[in-house]
């Protein structure tokens, strides 16, 4: 993310394409976001817990840490993962 804006609750980013565009998020998350992004102020929001490898694209580092950008798909299995109990139970057939 380029810059984040926790207290207005958005964030400025640049797309592949170069344009710039706003993202939104809700008061819970601008919240967190202080603790997410730990005093850094450029590179990937979200990491890996290891050091990138060598040869590792520049702008998937983060330039503090040299951790590497975590991909979509792990971030998306985190997610799921650290929130599964905050869902609320599923609707079983015959219970309402």
């Amino acid at each position: 993310m380029g810059d984040p804006y926790p207290q207005d609750k958005r964030g400025k980013i640049t797309s592949k394409g170069g344009a710039t565009e706003w993202i939104h998020w809700q008061p819970s998350t601008a919240q967190l976001l202080p603790r997410l992004i730990a005093g850094r102020t450029r590179g990937p929001l979200f990491l890996t817990d290891r050091k990138a490898r060598t040869g590792t694209v520049t702008l998937n580092v983060c330039p503090q840490t040299e951790r590497a950008r975590l991909s979509y798909r792990r971030a998306k299995e985190i997610f799921e993962e650290s929130t599964r109990l905050l869902a609320p139970p599923l609707l079983t057939r015959g219970h309402r």
